[in-house]
């Protein structure tokens, strides 16, 4: 279970599941003279354990959503579905190392969307619990590729070398930094087509998750490239959940990022042409490091832009352009 690859809080959630020790109704009862153990979702069933995650209505279809999203692993639906508690999380965690990460991350998301129904008294749409988790679950995969927060060192420039925009555009390389809410920055960069330093941004700012992070840095890089003009941009980010979510954000926009979210979305409609292309860390090593400064040098709330490439990064962006510049 603690070999799965995501991020710890998912591991922590799964190990209370193991354990039986979530406050569910059924739980909650006991200890709670006159407590209503009934679920908050369906408001027909006890909650139990075993409801909360696989037989509430809102968790089938939940679970149905992502059964047909990766229906290639073929999971045996019989055994999903009629297995008391403990089969059922031995069928789930001794199943392929994919469908492993699949349903903890799901676990957590049926978890949250339980939550909010209990303390806030909301009900989430099932298709928008099933985008966050598929956001959640592809940047998941992102963030176990790699080290989240430094440049890569590989010694191989060939195979991180960055590639211009096409003709006639300029190229935005955004990245964040995170390693708590009051630990996280971002910063971006912006080059013509053949490569030249354009305009450049760190900042440092309070941010709840390491998407929050991407996102306002996203947001910033948009902001700076709208002020400057520019009506054809590439948008090069390497954080690939970031990349599916900003080509269908209305899809995303009542989850937890619904904010951010409205915001970059509202830039994305102006009156310009933003492509969006996901990209490799390993090629984001310019804006990896201006989001390590941003996080790591400046105050909380500063945004230092940078009309010439900072020393700290100088070495990494000259080694990208000698054969861009004619």
């Amino acid at each position: 279970m603690w070999k799965i690859r995501v991020p710890y809080k998912y591991k922590m959630l799964l190990w209370n599941l193991v354990r039986e020790i979530l406050p569910v109704g059924s739980i909650l009862r006991k200890r709670i003279p006159f407590f209503d153990p009934m679920c908050m979702r369906c408001e027909y069933h006890l909650e139990d354990t075993v409801h909360v995650f696989g037989d509430c209505p809102n968790s089938c279809v939940f679970w149905s959503l992502i059964f047909k999203q990766f229906a290639y692993l073929k999971i045996d639906l019989q055994k999903f579905y009629n297995s008391n508690l403990s089969d059922w999380l031995s069928f789930n965690l001794a199943n392929v190392s994919t469908w492993r990460i699949i349903f903890t991350v799901g676990i957590w998301h049926i978890w949250s969307a339980r939550n909010m129904a209990v303390f806030e008294k909301k009900m989430l749409l099932i298709q928008s619990t099933f985008n966050k988790f598929l956001f959640y679950y592809h940047f998941s995969l992102t963030l176990t590729q790699g080290t989240i927060d430094r440049p890569s060192c590989s010694s191989n420039n060939s195979s991180r070398m960055w590639a211009p925009p096409q003709k006639g555009y300029h190229k935005l390389n955004t990245d964040g930094s995170w390693i708590n809410v009051d630990n996280a920055g971002g910063r971006g960069v912006m080059r013509c087509e053949k490569g030249i330093w354009v305009s450049g941004y760190a900042m440092k700012f309070n941010a709840m998750t390491v998407a929050s992070a991407e996102l306002m840095a996203i947001r910033e890089g948009l902001l700076r490239a709208w002020s400057k003009n520019i009506k054809f941009l590439e948008l090069e980010t390497y954080v690939d959940a970031l990349t599916k979510m900003l080509k269908d954000p209305k899809s995303f926009e009542d989850g937890d990022l619904g904010n951010l979210i409205r915001d970059v979305a509202s830039l994305l409609e102006r009156d310009w042409t933003v492509q969006i292309f996901h990209t490799s860390r390993s090629v984001n090593l310019v804006a990896d490091k201006l989001a390590y400064m941003g996080r790591t040098k400046f105050k909380a709330g500063e945004c230092v832009p940078f009309t010439y490439p900072p020393a700290d990064c100088f070495d990494l962006y000259a080694t990208e352009i000698p054969d861009m510049v004619p």
